[in-house]
Order: C-alpha cells, then structure tokens, then sequence
C-alpha cells in the first residue's frame, strides 16, 4: 500500500503550470546630475504578486548600489555590478512576489549619473541563471562594439531572459535589434553621460539573446534568466535562490536573500543553505524580523567551497535574510543561497490538491 501511496497523489494531485509574461513598463528615469539618490514615482501602480525588476546603468563604474527601496517591498541585487573598465556598469536589482508599488527609492554609494528602467513580470515562480558580458570580477575593459547585448540557455521552455545594458551617452539612445527593447534613456550626450536600455526575450528552447543597437562604443551588459515552472506536490511552500555575489565591482562580507511572505505562513520553518569560498569563515545569519537562527550542519573544504544549512522558526511577513562573513571576499566570488520553508500537514483540505492531508498554503517551485 505504500508502494502505491504516492502513485495515487499524483493522480489527484495535479499541479498547475506557471507561465513567464511581461506585463508592462512601470518606469524610465534618468538621473541628469550627479547624485546619491533618486526618488522615482512608477507609471503604473504594480500588481500585487507581480515581480519588479530594477535595470540600473551607471556612469562611474566604482559606484554600487546600497539599496532600493519602496512601501513594504524587499529590493536585491540580483546580478551584482559589472563594470567595463571604468566606462560604465551595469546592474539588475529584483524584488520578487512584490507587493503593489507606486514608487521606488534608488540609493548608490557616491555620486553618479545613472540610468533606471523598471519592468514588471508576472508567473515568475524563480531566477535561473544570470551572466555579465564585457563586465567581469577584474573589471577589465572590453572592445567598442555597436551592440550590447546577452545570451542564456533557457533550463525551461519558454522562460524569458531580460538584459540590461550600459552605454556611453555619446553614443545615443539604444534601440531594438534582437529581442523586445522595453525601455531605454540616457542621461545626457557627452562621454560624461550613460545610456541604458531593458530588453527581454524567449523561445521554446536553446541559447536566447537579447540586443541592443548603439553607435559604436564601450559597454557592459547583465542577463538574467526568468522561470516558470510547476508547483511541487510536497509540504515545500516556497524557495527563492540566488546564483552569485550581490557585487562583483567590490570586496564585501554580506550576502542577502529575499523571502516573500508567502514563505512565512504560521508553523512554518524555514531553512536556507549557502556556499561560499573555501578560505572564507563560515557566516552569521540574520533577518530584519529579528529571528534566530541555528547552523544544523557545516561541510568545509579549504580548497574549493564550504557550504552550511541553517533554520529558523519564522515570524509572518516578508524578510530579508542576510549572510555575514567574518572577513570580506575578493571581487567575483562564488557565493550562492537558497532557501525553503516547510510546514506540518493539515487535517483541513487543500484547494489544490483537495486532499486532507497534504500542507496548507500556496505550493511554489523551488528556485534553481
């Protein structure tokens, strides 16, 4: 009877299939003169349950970002900062599952024109892969070339990449070439100045590119992979990953993971693990809900990477969770999180599902 236990679920147990779409452009903004922070009122209010992303193109390429915020929105880093030389950076910053938004708050490190462009996306159930082109850890600068742009290998048919881009403002607006070109700006027309543009695109599988068209000129680009998927059947509520450093353009000893408030049902136990580079200390954890975690496990290996599981017991609501190492790591590690939450099966029937002893909650794929 065992053996035929889990057959039978997935038999009644259909999940439902999640979808990647665009839904609409919230936003393009320029920063003319060179500051520290820009208030930014959307174009639309978002949808609740949407996912915002945040394309940012920096004109002095040391700069990072230290936050975006907005009313009860988690902002990340996503795809850290890179750099081409010291011409101009790219960035794209998430706030995933966000709650309605009618405006944003970008704070960066020191003054900088930049350029914003804010895109919303609904069924993203997690981030796949992310990649920087003429933009890396040794901030090495690229050839010219007329076309910023970045390609990725979709891991699910039909997921959308976007790609933001950092051009100089001499070298004009961008405009479509491959792809949807969801916004583009620029701050003004000299070399002083940065153009930006946000363009996505998807296919039913393989190697996905999205390009943009300039004159000529240095620029850097960062491509991030958008996942539908199917909901599991298990008691796992949610997971939201990462897949590198926050910051590829500095040092740093933090690294920081967003959990929806979907994750943080009453019962719930979350349980996040990291991997960091073997000659680095094992971190601290914290959250802005000021709950405790506990390390269960650790496995160290000096000369590649370590990796450690810790849990908490959550409070309701929306966290940011961040990880604290004892010494900062060099520009371009490999840093990785993930994290799940589990809950206890209930006697009352799921919606889903209409079992009366599966979990309760909404049922959300895990990230990769």
């Amino acid at each position: 009877m065992r053996r035929i236990l889990p057959f039978l679920l997935l038999l009644v147990c259909i999940p439902a299939h999640a979808s990647v779409a665009y839904v609409q452009s919230d936003g393009s903004f320029s920063l003319t003169t060179a500051g520290t922070t820009q208030t930014d009122t959307l174009t639309h209010t978002s949808t609740a349950g949407d996912d915002i992303l945040v394309g940012l193109s920096f004109k002095t390429a040391t700069r990072s970002v230290k936050s975006i915020t907005a009313t009860g929105a988690v902002f990340v880093p996503y795809v850290g900062e890179f750099p081409n030389g010291t011409s101009d950076m790219a960035t794209i910053w998430v706030c995933h599952k966000c709650a309605a938004i009618s405006s944003i708050v970008v704070t960066i490190t020191g003054t900088s024109v930049f350029e914003t462009e804010v895109e919303e996306y609904s069924g993203v159930v997690s981030y796949g892969q992310a990649v920087a082109q003429c933009g890396n850890s040794a901030q090495a600068a690229c050839a010219n070339s007329a076309n910023p742009q970045g390609t990725i290998t979709l891991q699910d048919a039909n997921n959308i990449i976007v790609m933001v881009s950092a051009s100089l403002g001499s070298d004009g607006i961008p405009t479509a070439a491959t792809g949807n070109l969801r916004d583009a700006g620029r701050t003004g027309t000299t070399t002083s100045h940065v153009a930006g543009a946000f363009c996505d695109n998807t296919a039913s599988s393989g190697a996905v590119t999205c390009k943009v068209a300039i004159t000529s000129s240095a620029w850097s680009s960062v491509t991030l992979e958008l996942r539908g998927g199917t909901s599991p059947m298990t008691d796992h509520v949610e997971s939201y990953g990462t897949g590198n450093s926050n910051d590829q353009n500095n040092t740093q000893n933090t690294f920081k993971v967003p959990i929806s408030s979907d994750l943080t049902l009453p019962g719930n136990t979350a349980i996040c693990w990291i991997t960091w580079p073997g000659s680095g200390s094992t971190p601290t954890v914290t959250d802005d809900k000021s709950d405790t975690w506990t390390k269960d496990k650790e496995v160290d290996d000096a000369s590649n990477q370590d990796v450690a599981i810790f849990r908490t017991a959550t409070t309701t609501g929306a966290h940011l969770v961040t990880f604290t190492f004892g010494s900062a790591f060099a520009a371009g590690s490999s840093i990785a999180a993930h994290c799940a939450s589990f809950n206890m099966p209930s006697a009352t029937p799921d919606a889903t599902c209409g079992a009366a002893t599966v979990t309760t909650g909404p049922l959300l794929s895990a990230a990769p």
